[in-house]
């Protein structure tokens, strides 16, 4: 994935480069931080230069004509709720709609969305820990979860 970056996002991103490969290596490359392959800056004669990141895309879908949920989790209850018409996981797995934290919460009650032996859920309890501490250290506070059901 290709982004732009605005403003002041290429130098906190540079100064914060080391400490994010060592939290890569760390987290035995078990992160759930997108991966940055590299941090460019386009120059031609006809427009501004223009700095883009490269990312991994975190998105990968086993197929894009599954059924699917996605939701964008940030630990919050303020605002976190997408309007929907009907209870439409009582029929398919299927929404365009991105949810949001509380979404998951009501949709949770009706279906066992997240399955996994305790050990599983104490290594990903242990990650998204590392991962924030380390968001935390950069004072980078907007981080959700993308978690996509499908």
């Amino acid at each position: 994935m290709i982004k732009t970056l605005k403003g002041a996002e290429k130098k906190i991103l540079l100064n914060m480069l080391d400490d994010y490969i060592d939290h890569i290596e760390k987290t035995n490359n078990k992160s759930l931080l997108a991966r940055i392959y590299g941090i460019f800056t386009v120059k031609t004669n006809y427009f501004d230069p223009l700095d883009i990141i490269v990312m991994q895309n975190t998105s990968l879908l086993e197929s894009k004509s599954n059924p699917k949920m996605i939701f964008d989790l940030k630990g919050s209850t303020v605002n976190r709720k997408e309007h929907l018409d009907t209870k439409f996981w009582k029929n398919s797995l299927n929404q365009k709609k991105i949810l949001k934290d509380l979404n998951y919460l009501e949709i949770s009650q009706d279906l066992n969305l997240l399955s996994m032996n305790i050990d599983d859920k104490e290594t990903l309890e242990k990650i998204l820990e590392l991962d924030s501490k380390f968001l935390e250290m950069h004072k980078l506070m907007d981080y959700s979860l993308l978690l996509i059901i499908e």
